[in-house]
């Protein structure tokens, strides 16, 4: 397991610097680690409408193919489960109810302006299922993010859709914007929506009020 935690400082800026690269998980992995979310859903002006309380623990192991992979446990209202494994490339998952595809969700080591990691990910039900391309681009390998829990120097990543809208009702909208702080996991998330006129508007936000990570 990788389990480097950064002290993190506030009041960081934003980096564009090329020769950057980070070699540190974006997400540890262990048993116990546990990230508690606030979920917001906001209008198009920003408004907050509706707040919800998440947890996300990595529950348990497993041996796959003589690799250990790690069980995370939300997020909820799906309470669904995701297989996870840090490898010297990347982030891999895999979600047993949805099959048993495994694909790189995040590439390492991270670098400025990396746009090469491309996956299929799968929404639905096991009866109505459907698929959506994803190409992940890092943004920023230095910008501070201020939530609840404190202060953190992430990683911006924009996983951007791709293909066919008839894929599923995700496809070809706004980028979803993802902070990680190196070493303890995602601090932040933003889902984009556009307005009537094409205007893109933040309509979910999570935010991370606690962490406890090895």
């Amino acid at each position: 397991m990788l389990a480097a935690v950064l002290l993190l400082a506030a009041g960081c800026k934003s980096s564009t610097d090329p020769g950057s690269s980070n070699q540190i998980p974006l997400i540890p992995l262990a048993i116990g680690n546990e990230w508690m979310y606030d979920e917001l859903s906001l209008d198009s002006t920003g408004e907050v409408m509706r707040t919800f309380h998440d947890t996300v623990q990595i529950i348990a192991n497993d041996v796959i193919d003589g690799e250990q992979w790690y069980v995370q446990h939300g997020p909820n209202p799906t309470g669904a489960l995701t297989y996870l494994v840090n490898r010297n490339d990347g982030l891999y998952q895999f979600h047993p109810q949805w099959g048993d595809k495994i694909v790189r969700y995040l590439h390492y080591p991270v670098s400025l302006n990396d746009d090469n990691n491309v996956r299929d990910d799968y929404f639905g039900t096991d009866t109505d299922a459907y698929t959506v391309t994803f190409h992940t681009r890092i943004n920023a390998l230095h910008k501070s993010v201020k939530v609840p829990a404190g202060t953190y120097d992430c990683v911006e990543v924009a996983q951007e859709y791709r293909g066919d809208a008839a894929l599923g009702p995700n496809a070809g909208a706004p980028p979803v914007f993802e902070y990680y702080a190196p070493g303890i996991g995602l601090i932040e998330l933003e889902w984009y929506d556009k307005t009537s006129t094409g205007t893109p508007f933040v309509y979910y936000r999570r935010v991370l009020t606690s962490v406890h990570v090895q």
